[in-house]
């Protein structure tokens, strides 16, 4: 029986600077967020992982469809289908298309600009957000005269 767990860590250390007339002013920290799912369904597990990098054409949209993931390994093709969703990553691999992300029936379109990325993560959430799950989509538009790569990761909960 396949398992699964991931671990991983967000670290941030800005350090701002402001010379003033007399004195400099510097203000530092050091942001650690760690990011741990053991398996399972519950709070703070997972047991369902899917990677893809895909092309979305020029003036489109792709649809990444959340109860048919494709999976093909060691030849064969089958499909995920994910229950619940407590993580996505979203890459844009492009160095010139902007790229816009949302869920399917959403109007909220955030921007990920060329070469970058968007995360969002819920690993104590004992299911995922209202907004993002199975009977949704993941929709990445493409408004640019150009296709894109986009990479996008999905950590959640297999149906049963």
């Amino acid at each position: 029986m396949p398992t699964f767990s991931l671990a991983g860590q967000l670290r941030f250390q800005p350090t701002w600077t402001d010379t003033l007339s007399t004195t400099d002013v510097i203000d530092s920290v050091e942001i650690i967020r760690a990011l741990t799912f053991a398996n399972g369904t519950g709070a703070g597990q997972a047991n369902a992982y899917w990677r893809d990098v895909r092309t979305v054409a020029a003036t489109t949209n792709d649809f990444v469809v959340l109860t048919a993931l494709p999976v093909n390994v060691f030849g064969g093709t089958s499909t995920l289908n994910m229950a619940s969703v407590k993580g996505i990553y979203v890459r844009n691999m492009s160095a010139t298309v902007t790229l816009k992300y949302g869920i399917e029936d959403g109007e909220a379109r955030p921007e990920i600009p060329p070469g970058g990325f968007m995360m969002w993560f819920s690993p104590t959430a004992a299911t995922s957000e209202p907004w993002l799950n199975a009977s949704t989509a993941v929709r990445i538009d493409n408004e640019s005269a150009s296709s894109a790569q986009y990479e996008i990761v999905i950590i959640g909960v297999k149906a049963t």
